[in-house]
């Protein structure tokens, strides 16, 4: 993952465009991309400011408080596939997700993914 520049660099950048001049020129002068140079000069445009913006992540389905009935449903039938979970689920709290959904939310409850339901634990003699 990269680091934002620095504020400092930004201002600077809006500074020499302000002072007449040109993107190309600006992108050489401090070693940026001209891309860059653009998005902070639109950014300054349309804010006044040039500070990076917080990235926000997508919150889970499954919330962490939920956690708690997920691990309750996976206590009562811990050999359930999970496809069956995710019906449980779909039907107890009406949101249907995927598998992958429910893979990281079992994660997150530390409870082990159901790999091979068939699976019984011995081996063949």
């Amino acid at each position: 993952m990269t680091m934002a520049y620095s504020v400092d660099l930004r201002e600077r950048v809006i500074r020499s465009w302000e002072n007449g001049h040109g993107q190309s020129w600006i992108g050489r002068e401090f070693g940026l991309s001209l891309g860059s140079v653009k998005h902070y000069i639109k950014r300054y445009q349309n804010t006044g400011k040039v500070q990076p913006t917080q990235q926000k992540r997508e919150q889970p389905l499954i919330t962490g408080k939920q956690l708690v009935a997920l691990q309750a449903q996976m206590d009562a039938d811990p050999d359930a596939t999970i496809a069956q979970h995710i019906e449980r689920w779909a039907t107890s709290y009406g949101v249907r997700v995927g598998a992958a959904t429910m893979c990281r939310a079992l994660q997150r409850a530390n409870r082990p993914r159901k790999k091979d339901a068939g699976h019984t634990g011995t081996q063949p003699s």
